[in-house]
């Protein structure tokens, strides 16, 4: 049996046979020598003491430079990780200059990530550009003119629904002091429908006005003075029978020279036309009130159509179809209307708003529209000339 021994960095070989038998001649590199030195008697026979016999041990000495691999297995073992921290050390990766990394590594990664103050600043100023653009944009405009006009109408509709309340309470109390109703009573209770019957004949003459006033329909002058005497016998009507006791009551106190009294009066009077005051302003406001909400939401169509139309091209003539879709649906008949007049002779060429009115009647708003979508346009009688 061979055994290996390592004294102050030598390696000892000890075989348990010759040597010469044992190793052949190249086993050792060029750069090692064998050396033969005196060991201890081994008896390889029995277990007994024999007399002491000179055997070869076996010494490889590097006669140059010691290998890496022989410093290596001579070296104590150790872990893994004190052989990584030892390399560290050597490398001048030290405690204070790792501290040192991580905190320059730190301070760079932070720099990096915006303040949360210039976060939310920025967020702001993001949100306030889109909204800015986004209100610029037709379609929101539209959107914001719905609403406006849902609200519009929804506000003067409450106002007029609560002045026919009131005026419904004030005509009953009327109705039933002259007729003697006693309270309970059918007729007592029907007399609160005598006003608001008025109203609903009223609402209908409104309704008819507003929505000739959104299609762009003019009304018949014959239809309109009917109109107008329906609306104001309604309104004595209502008049009478809310402010009528109140008004008889402050002039008889006047013509007595009660004067005393006519304070009282007045305000009683004051509030017995409160009803029929409200009713009277939502339903000669509101028409008004959809004539301005037409033109905002005709002028808003006409943005949108501007910005999804094409581009057309420079120089060339617009189309029929081109003028025409420039105007509002709701005037479209106007339009073939007006060329119908251009082409006969009748409204010259690039006609005034005035102009187009005489012939033409409606609304006002349409004027503008017509103008800009016939400017230009000549009959086919001259382009044929031409």
């Amino acid at each position: 049996m061979t055994t290996y021994r390592s004294v102050n960095g030598r390696l000892f070989i000890t075989p348990s046979t010759p040597l010469e038998a044992q190793v052949p001649e190249d086993y050792m590199p060029a750069n090692w020598r064998v050396d033969t030195l005196p060991v201890a008697a081994v008896n390889d026979q029995t277990e007994v003491a024999e007399p002491a016999v000179e055997r070869k041990a076996v010494e490889a000495i590097n006669q140059d430079e010691p290998a890496p691999e022989a410093a290596e297995a001579n070296a104590p073992l150790r872990p893994k990780w004190a052989q990584q921290r030892r390399e560290r050390l050597d490398a001048g990766e030290t405690r204070a200059v790792r501290r040192l990394r991580q905190g320059s590594a730190e301070a760079e990664r932070v720099s990096e990530i915006a303040d949360p103050k210039v976060i939310r600043k920025q967020s702001a100023v993001d949100k306030a550009a889109e909204l800015e653009d986004l209100a610029e944009d037709p379609r929101a405009e539209a959107y914001s003119n719905r609403r406006a006009r849902f609200w519009l109408l929804l506000m003067a509709a409450t106002g007029i629904a609560l002045g026919v309340g009131i005026s419904a309470s004030t005509a009953q109390q009327t109705i039933a002091t002259f007729m003697g109703w006693q309270p309970g009573t059918l007729a007592f209770l029907a007399a609160y429908g005598a006003d608001p019957a008025l109203g609903l004949v009223l609402f209908a003459t409104l309704g008819a006005r507003i929505l000739a006033s959104a299609r762009g329909v003019a009304i018949p002058e014959r239809a309109r003075e009917a109109l107008n005497r329906i609306e104001l016998l309604l309104f004595v009507l209502i008049a009478v029978l809310n402010a009528g006791p109140s008004l008889g009551a402050l002039i008889a106190d006047a013509i007595g020279r009660r004067f005393g009294e006519l304070g009282p009066d007045v305000m009683v009077l004051v509030i017995h036309t409160l009803g029929p005051v409200l009713v009277a302003t939502g339903v000669f406001g509101v028409p008004f009130m959809a004539l301005i909400l037409g033109e905002i939401t005709a002028a808003t169509n006409a943005k949108r159509r501007q910005v999804a139309a094409p581009a057309a091209t420079v120089g060339a003539p617009l189309s029929l179809v081109e003028r025409r879709s420039s105007v509002p649906t709701k005037w479209h008949s106007d339009f073939d209307r007006a060329v119908e007049l251009i082409n006969a002779g009748t409204v010259p060429v690039d006609p005034s708003g005035s102009e187009i009115l005489r012939h033409l009647g409606g609304d006002a708003s349409k004027k503008p529209y017509l103008r800009q979508a016939l400017a230009g346009y000549r009959p086919l009688r001259e382009v044929s000339a031409a």
